[in-house]
């Protein structure tokens, strides 16, 4: 007996010639066409129910007409199917398989599957982008042991990702870990950290849909991409770079908005990603394969890799806009900053976002945190403060100079470990921090020094008790009197 998500059927053999039409158990057809072909028909059917990628209709008669295939999967003549264990009985592992006289137990499956030989294209799917999804889902966890199984039989697990997609079966075995985490600036999340199968279903859609997006982009947002960051070594892809640019050599704006998003990932609903998505692509299954494996009860979670992309497909027009309204603009996440040359420009702006956050992608606005200032005056973004100075013209030296934020600052004083002291140390490269980096650089070679040396006294002079020295004659070389306070010799 095999099994194709919930759909099951005995001992299939094709023939050499014509077509066999075998009944499951479950009240199912499959139409084996061809000499080696099991075909799966789905999409534009004239039969219209249930029809699509996620859900496998295969109780059409043989002369529906399809326009496209869900799918095929190719199996040899007189091909017997391997038994599969029944759901919910447990640990659903492949039974080990003969290889080369060595026994090799194949990686542990959440739910059983069983097809010998597999060819599938689902929703544009190849195998080599399934096992690319997995070998980025193994970076960085390869010493645990679920993933070692998975790697060391990825052939399995991958025509296994396939025939679950095609089925519509991952639906049921999408699994979170809820954890809390508290962040040094006392802030607590709420984390759901998906286990693997739903880690490699997440990096498939990342492989399929990051193209899409990349091919839009205009570098407006410069969070969770290669290459960009706070402080990135592109100048062009770097928020402090960017923001140094802004407030030292363009000298024709004065004013600037600071507006941030009220929860960004927990307000991003599915409706409102599924509308922005299809202006990526026609491809409605990746859109609604990425909606269940993306979001958690109706939201984005914080935790998934998935998350960070689908936060920017959801902000993409946003980001083009941005780049019309204004002369200057970047994001970071949720952090938005626009530039403006008047006073007048940066308030009109302030509404027009908020009213495109809410009318176009039904999110608000921070009110406690929208700031509509001069550039005159510090701006803090992303951890850093910048000052400009006003006196000064494009090709005038000190021109502005930035600094951290009083909570970092304080925090790298009080850092006791020399991992943390890098991170920070990083930081204070792209800030006028120099006492500060120059501190930091002395205690980092202080606990190394007196980490890795112990100093030997054993030729200095022992402790002799004044007392002792009543009525013998010596010599002093050197004396210091000490005084109180109140300088008062001791």
């Amino acid at each position: 007996m095999f099994e194709i998500g919930n759909f099951a059927a005995r001992n299939v053999a094709v023939p050499k010639s014509g077509k066999v039409t075998v009944t499951t158990e479950g009240a199912r057809t499959f139409v084996f066409e061809g000499l080696r072909t099991v075909g799966v028909r789905s999409g534009n059917n004239a039969n219209n129910s249930n029809l699509s990628a996620r859900y496998l209709n295969a109780n059409n008669s043989a002369g529906n007409t399809n326009s496209y295939y869900c799918g095929s999967a190719k199996v040899e003549q007189n091909c017997m199917m391997r038994p599969s264990p029944v759901p919910g009985s447990g640990r659903h592992t492949r039974p080990a398989v003969n290889n080369g006289g060595r026994r090799q137990g194949l990686a542990e499956m959440p739910f059983p599957c069983q097809l010998l030989k597999l060819d599938f294209e689902v929703m544009n799917i190849t195998k080599e982008q399934v096992l690319a999804a997995m070998g980025n889902a193994a970076k960085g966890h390869s010493n645990k042991e679920e993933v070692g199984r998975m790697m060391a039989n990825s052939d399995a697990y991958a025509d296994m990702v396939v025939v679950s997609i095609a089925s519509g079966e991952y639906r049921n075995h999408l699994r979170y870990r809820k954890l809390t985490k508290q962040n040094s600036n006392g802030k607590v999340r709420k984390i759901d950290s998906p286990l693997l199968f739903t880690f490699v279903l997440q990096h498939l859609f990342l492989v399929l849909a990051k193209p899409l997006y990349d091919c839009h982009d205009n570098m407006n947002a410069l969070n969770c991409k290669p290459g960009c960051g706070i402080t990135a070594s592109d100048s062009t892809k770097s928020v402090i770079r960017r923001l140094k640019h802004l407030m030292y050599d363009r000298r024709d704006l004065g004013w600037c908005v600071i507006i941030d998003q009220r929860k960004c990932y927990e307000h991003i609903r599915p409706k409102v990603f599924r509308n922005e998505m299809r202006k990526l692509t026609t491809d409605r299954e990746l859109v609604e394969f990425g909606i269940d494996v993306g979001f958690v009860d109706g939201r984005l979670p914080i935790g998934t890799p998935t998350s960070p992309l689908m936060h920017h497909i959801v902000m993409l027009e946003f980001d083009h806009w941005s780049k019309q309204v204004a002369p200057f603009s970047l994001r970071y996440a949720d952090d938005c900053f626009f530039a403006t040359r008047t006073k007048e420009e940066a308030n009109e702006l302030k509404w027009r976002v908020q009213n495109f956050w809410w009318y176009e992608l039904q999110v608000r606005a921070k009110a406690s945190a929208i700031r509509v200032q001069p550039l005159d005056k510090e701006v803090s973004l992303c951890g850093y403060v910048v000052h400009r100075n006003p006196d000064k013209g494009v090709a005038s030296h000190n021109k502005g100079y930035t600094t951290l934020r009083q909570n970092i600052r304080s925090r790298a004083s009080r850092c006791r470990n020399n991992e943390s002291w890098a991170s920070y140390y990083g930081l204070l490269r792209h800030a006028d921090g120099y006492y500060l980096m120059q501190k930091i650089e002395e205690r980092m070679k202080l606990r190394q020094l007196t980490e890795k040396i112990r100093i030997n006294r054993s030729m200095d002079a022992p402790n002799i008790n004044p007392r002792d020295l009543a009525g013998k004659q010596f010599t002093i070389y050197d004396y210091e009197i000490r005084t109180d306070a109140k300088g008062t010799p001791n």
